[in-house]
Parts: C-alpha cells; sequence; structure tokens
C-alpha cells in the first residue's frame, strides 16, 4: 500500500501485492481449515482487510507512511522468531520448508539486486530483502547444527514436458 502511495517502482508495488494476495489466501484456509479436530474460524477473513489501515492512513495523513512502512519488516521479523524459538526448543528443522527457505534467499538476492539498479523510495524496502535473507540464513544455520540440510541433484538422461508440468 505505501509503496503505491509513494509511487515506488511497480516491481515493488507488485512484491506487496503479491505477498497481499498470498496472505489473503493463508486467511481464507484459516477460515475454512481448522485444526485436526475443529472446523475453521471466520475471523480471520477480518485481516484480510488489515491493509486498509495503513491506504488510510497514508492516503488522510501522508506523514504516517514512514510509520507503517516499519510494519511488514517487524511483522517479517517478530513472525520468525518463534519459529528459530520452536526449532531450537524441538531440536530440529524438519517441520520447516527448505524449498521456501530457498526461494526466500534467492528473493532476497534479486530484490537487493533490484534495489542496486533502481533504487526504491523508501529505504525500508531494502529492510524487506535483508529480512529475507536473513530468514533464509537463519534456518540454513540450524539446519545444518541439527545435520539436517542435504544438498542432491538427480539427472535423467531423457527429458520430456511431462518432467517439468506441474
Amino acid at each position: 500500500v505505501n509503496s503505491y502511495l509513494q509511487k515506488e517502482t511497480a516491481a515493488v508495488v507488485f512484491y506487496g501485492f503479491f505477498n497481499y494476495v498470498q496472505h489473503s489466501i493463508f486467511m481464507v484456509q484459516f477460515a475454512i481449515y481448522g485444526d485436526i479436530n475443529e472446523h475453521g474460524d471466520p475471523k480471520y477473513l477480518i485481516w484480510i482487510l488489515f491493509p486498509l489501515l495503513p491506504l488510510a492512513l497514508g492516503y488522510f495523513i501522508p506523514s504516517s507512511i514512514m510509520i507503517t512502512n516499519t510494519f511488514k519488516p517487524l511483522a517479517q521479523i517478530f513472525s520468525h522468531i518463534p519459529q528459530l524459538v520452536e526449532c531450537i526448543k524441538c531440536r530440529t528443522t524438519r517441520g520447516v520448508s527448505l524449498t521456501t527457505q530457498h526461494l526466500n534467499f534467492i528473493g532476497g538476492i534479486a530484490g537487493l539486486y533490484m534495489c542496486w539498479v533502481i533504487p526504491p523510495i523508501a529505504t525500508t524496502t531494502y529492510l524487506i530483502y535483508i529480512n529475507s535473507l536473513f530468514q533464509a540464513v537463519t534456518i540454513y544455520i540450524l539446519a545444518f547444527y541439527y545435520d539436517e540440510f542435504e544438498i542432491s541433484f538427480s539427472f535423467k538422461n531423457n527429458f520430456q514436458v511431462k518432467d517439468f508440468v506441474v
């Protein structure tokens, strides 16, 4: 929302938009599906409207953009801390998708490269991509420490189109 209000490049605006869509899908899933023994809870759907808060604040009180720009990086950091604590407590990273961490890492590198090529208007944009790297690296360190990080490659001699279609 703030990137749109600050007239950031399309890449930064779409990063936020697709992130919003992804998290909205999570909220719909939480609303439909619950724990093993219960159904979902529609109260999660209200979070889909959360971006209206920084939109209204940024539109009516433009000076608040500096404050609302910190929401995303802080939420990323504070949501990652319980994941790290749980991994350390359980002495495993088995419940964490390393594929997601690889995407986090690649996205962080690509985002920082983009910031280098097209400097963003808000400096907090750098923090979002640095934090993506931080999240991936901390999980990598724990996976290495618990001897759960594996790198394996398999190649086929005959590739077919069906091998690449999901």
